[in-house]
């Protein structure tokens, strides 16, 4: 006997597909804990794609500064040694996937800090989760406006050479292409093109989220906009920019403008790893205004 199926309705078909997206398994998050018995809330720190943690945990060590609270690194959804990204995954899926794990290590009010796109994830964070009580977007955007002139200040600065050999990889998005696109195009990420310190960078990670780094890029941040919601939030925030960013910096004063308690960090010499440039400067200033909120 034949058993037709009912067809799906669009209702129960969005419904399969927000299921399908979801991250049952925690996220890998590694802690780095204060020595000082009066503990205030933690900070969480969500790295950029498609690198992992390490160059932020590597940047805070090397820092010479004392914390009076814990610092938890994270690995995003198919980065590092998290599980994989769902293809069909969105903001919301990232968002709550943190929850899940920071729920599993016992957090729960924290401060989050966000680098590159995980200062997206964080702007996320502080509009919707209420146990985030604070947020730091660093050398971060708004939306999705900023990678065209991304894409133009990385072509500007590399020569004719290297960008006919970035040209070979564009649109490829297998393993090896992306990683050879990615290291070339990270070189012009400092204020002088540097190659050896993206392959450090690169290196460094023990996983990179190149499959990751295709969904949020087709999947995620074209839609992404958290100033509807940051505008009705009243929570102190700190955004980070870099007059030698290669996302300008017009783009963190964006995020500013949404924020009723928002305040300025401008860095005038660095790029869009401030924190590899001059560690303790940098942690220094965010250590600073942290101490000012709490």
């Amino acid at each position: 006997m034949i058993k037709f199926l009912r067809h799906q309705s669009r209702q129960n078909h969005e419904k399969h597909n927000e299921a399908s997206a979801q991250i049952l398994s925690p996220l890998n998050m590694v802690r780095l804990s204060s020595k000082s018995p009066l503990k205030s809330t933690p900070m969480l720190l969500i790295h950029t794609t498609p690198l992992d943690h390490i160059y932020l945990y590597q940047s805070i060590r090397d820092a010479d500064l004392s914390w009076n609270f814990d610092l938890w690194f994270l690995d995003l959804p198919g980065h590092g040694d998290s599980p994989s990204m769902p293809k069909t995954a969105s903001l919301k899926t990232i968002c709550d996937a943190i929850r899940l794990t920071l729920e599993k290590h016992g957090v729960d009010d924290y401060v989050v800090y966000g680098h590159g796109f995980g200062g997206m994830i964080a702007q996320c964070l502080v509009a919707t989760d209420s146990h985030c009580i604070a947020g730091i977007f660093s050398n971060t955007a708004a939306d999705a406006r900023y990678r065209k002139q991304m894409a133009w200040n990385i072509r500007d600065k590399m020569p004719i050479t290297v960008r006919s050999v970035m040209d070979q990889y564009r649109g490829k998005l297998d393993d090896k292409s992306l990683r050879a696109r990615f290291t070339l195009g990270l070189a012009a990420y400092f204020p002088e093109v540097n190659h050896e310190k993206a392959k450090q960078i690169m290196d460094a990670a023990q996983s990179i989220g190149t499959e990751a780094y295709t969904i949020i890029g087709h999947r995620i941040i074209p839609h992404f906009d958290m100033r509807d919601k940051l505008l009705v939030v009243k929570k102190p925030c700190l955004v980070v920019v870099g007059e030698n960013d290669i996302i300008p910096k017009e783009n963190g004063l964006l995020i500013l403008n949404a924020l009723s308690d928002g305040r300025l960090l401008e860095f005038d010499k660095y790029g869009h790893f401030p924190m590899l440039e001059n560690a303790n400067d940098y942690w220094g200033k965010i250590k600073k205004w942290l101490e000012s909120i709490m």
